[in-house]
């Protein structure tokens, strides 16, 4: 038996050195219209580990851990607005939902049809973070430094907008952070 076998152990040395990368990529992608995603094979049998909040109270996002990957069910991914056509301008929000969507507002709150707001079409995402546990459990990389390590792959993504703005960046970088730290706290437990 090799001498470097006995004086060490090889679930380490693979952990230092095979998997010190982190891999990131969009696995299944919906635009709004499109049918519904479905859970990725690779899952099967596999809970939900914790969700996160992607805007606070209104939207979370499913975490899956599988080995030493983790899966992110994402329901808002880049959604664009819609913009009306240009003879419809300035109509409120229910006027459009009826005209273009074939849709009622569910619970009218005002008795004046004159609310105005933005129409979100939106996109879907199954994303595979791979080796993403080891970075966890290293804890010589803090939060931060994972998240933006994550943006950076993600801005390297096909289904990604080219033109980020900082608010944008931002926004993804804190989104990041909370997955990170959601995935710590849960793998810790």
């Amino acid at each position: 038996m090799p001498i470097g076998w006995t004086c060490t152990d090889p679930d380490k040395v693979y952990s230092l050195l095979l998997a010190s990368y982190i891999d990131y990529s969009v696995i299944q992608f919906r635009r709004f219209g499109e049918s519904k995603l479905t859970k990725p094979k690779e899952l099967k049998g596999i809970k939900q580990l914790c969700s996160v909040d992607y805007i606070p109270k209104k939207n979370k996002s499913s975490l899956f851990l599988k080995e030493n990957d983790v899966y992110v069910k994402h329901t808002d991914y880049f959604s664009p607005m819609w913009q009306p056509p240009t003879n419809d301008l300035g109509k409120p929000v229910a006027y459009y939902l009826k005209k273009y969507f074939n849709q009622t507002p569910s619970g009218e709150k005002f008795v004046y049809d004159d609310n105005w707001s933005s129409i979100v079409l939106r996109s879907e995402a199954w994303i595979k973070i791979s080796n993403l546990k080891s970075f966890l459990l290293n804890r010589e990389y803090s939060s931060v430094d994972i998240a933006r390590l994550i943006l950076d792959l993600q801005k390297k993504e096909s289904h990604t907008p080219r033109n980020l703005t900082i608010a944008v960046d931002l926004e993804w970088e804190r989104y990041w952070q909370r997955v990170v730290e959601g995935l710590r706290e849960c793998i810790n437990d």
